[in-house]
């Protein structure tokens, strides 16, 4: 969350021995310190967390065993060893396999503690970015890898689907781009301006949700059944001329592409249940009924709202408007209707 006015802002840098990630949200108070510290707990309502898993933050764990936050209201670390030895220190020596849940344990953290990157995080915290956070890689990752990460996940058209968010930068890699989006409301849907490093593209956003009937919810968990509403959003890529284009397919977004790729002209987002790498939409017996439901809703959605106001607004026909979205929306193994 920001305070309401400013831009969303965030930020990834890639050094020679950490990931920092910094955003200019409202920062880590109690509520988010405890949330991190509780296993699969999130201070996040429904609707806010991406998936709302409520996990997200440990995934960080494939990166690092020592995540660091330099935050306006808190600053603090967590540390697999450290844990280890405070335990042990108390309870005597620990066996060899014994696991603690590191994430359990925050330390103190100080501007030394952040190493080479020390002026890395005060330079983001003086510019204006409310958290930092420091993720030193482990002895078994290499740079290459995360940057090739990266690469794969990081891109301009994020922004699309991220409406708290209207600057993204990368630096520190191969590809460093810094984008910028601005969204002006057209009756009804969204014209979208994103510019990235001298390029620029055109969208029209189409929003919508879903109430979830509670019984499709309820197989999914508790970190589920308080979710009253679930999102979804149509973006269609404009020419020059102000036109839809049809030169480029999309995959599937759940904020994020995953990996399926139906063969759409739109790029299409929705709070589908993913599988747990979040390269797939779910095919599960628990999650099936929640996705089926999102489907037929998207392709209600696309036939009574987006190609009726398309037509209207572009004076396109109507057969132009169906090349963009073939008839199904649904991807393989996701337990289409």
């Amino acid at each position: 969350a920001r305070e309401a006015g400013t831009r969303g802002r965030a930020h990834f840098l890639l050094t020679e021995t950490a990931l920092i990630v910094a955003d200019n949200g409202f920062g880590f108070g109690d509520a988010q310190v405890e949330a991190i510290c509780t296993l699969g707990r999130s201070s996040k309502g429904p609707g806010q967390a991406v998936g709302h898993k409520g996990l997200g933050f440990k995934s960080v764990g494939e990166i690092t065993n020592h995540p660091q936050i330099s935050s306006a209201l808190a600053s603090f670390q967590f540390s697999s060893s450290r844990a280890r030895d405070e335990v042990a220190a108390v309870l005597g020596p620990l066996p060899d396999g014994q696991k603690l849940p590191t994430y359990a344990f925050p330390f103190p953290v100080d501007p030394a503690d952040f190493g080479p990157d020390a002026e890395h995080v005060a330079r983001l915290r003086r510019e204006g970015f409310a958290t930092v956070i420091r993720l030193p890689f482990n002895e078994s990752v290499d740079r290459e890898t995360v940057e090739g990460h990266l690469l794969d996940n990081l891109h301009p058209r994020l922004l699309l689907f991220l409406p708290d968010v209207d600057h993204l930068e990368l630096g520190g890699t191969s590809c460093d781009f810094s984008a910028e989006v601005s969204r002006t409301p057209e009756h009804g849907t969204e014209h979208v301006l994103l510019e990235a490093d001298g390029t620029s593209e055109e969208w029209f956003i189409y929003r919508g949700s879903i109430v979830p009937d509670p019984d499709v919810v309820a197989p999914l968990g508790e970190a589920w059944k308080e979710v009253r509403e679930a999102r979804f959003a149509v973006a269609v890529p404009l020419d020059e001329y102000g036109q839809p284009t049809v030169d480029e397919t999309f995959p599937l977004h759940v904020y994020f592409p995953t990996d399926e790729r139906p063969g759409l002209r739109v790029a299409v987002h929705a709070e589908w249940v993913l599988t747990m790498d979040r390269r797939q939409i779910s095919a599960t017996p628990e999650a099936v009924a929640f996705n089926r439901m999102l489907f037929r809703e998207l392709g209600d959605f696309v036939a009574t709202t987006v190609a009726p106001d398309l037509v209207e607004r572009t004076g396109a026909s109507a057969s132009a408007i169906e090349v963009l979205v073939p008839a199904t929306l649904t991807p393989s193994g996701a337990g289409g209707s």
